[in-house]
């Protein structure tokens, strides 16, 4: 159930998130024609919470392992574009360092022998880009809130 403004500990951006995490399917061979159902709003809001959850949780490797790389791939790339584009000062300088991460770890995946099956070697060099994500995540998060709550179409 989805917990309205009335609730005291719900923000706003946990509402409009909620709206969208609360229509998801739960098969998963329906997530691509939800994904392609959603306004470009909510897809970049999914994609980017997926992203940001997998990575806070588990790293790079774990946005990988669980399939998100693979399939979201092009959307987050879009979502941080547009973010960038579309954003000034401490904003689009944290896009830019996100932006650059995730384009690290799509390239290092990509020329891995087989990226279901990373050596230690690999996952090292992700924890590298896990932890400059752990490093600006504390401030990121509360900039792409904003960035979502105030989205101009």
């Amino acid at each position: 159930m989805t917990e309205t403004l009335d609730h005291p500990d719900t923000t706003a951006f946990e509402v409009l998130m909620n709206s969208v995490l609360d229509r998801m399917p739960r098969p998963r061979k329906e997530y691509a024609a939800f994904v392609d159902s959603l306004s470009q709003r909510e897809r970049h809001l999914l994609v980017l919470t997926c992203l940001n959850s997998q990575v806070c949780n588990g790293g790079f490797a774990q946005w990988v392992d669980n399939g998100h790389q693979g399939r979201d791939t092009t959307v987050v790339l879009l979502a941080l574009e547009r973010m960038q584009a579309n954003t000034t000062g401490r904003l689009a300088f944290c896009v830019a360092q996100v932006l650059d991460l995730v384009k690290l770890a799509i390239r290092h995946v990509a020329n891995c022998d087989d990226p279901e099956q990373l050596t230690d070697e690999e996952f090292e060099y992700l924890d590298r880009l896990d932890h400059g994500y752990y490093v600006l995540s504390d401030e990121f998060w509360p900039l792409v809130e904003g960035y979502f709550l105030n989205w101009i179409e």
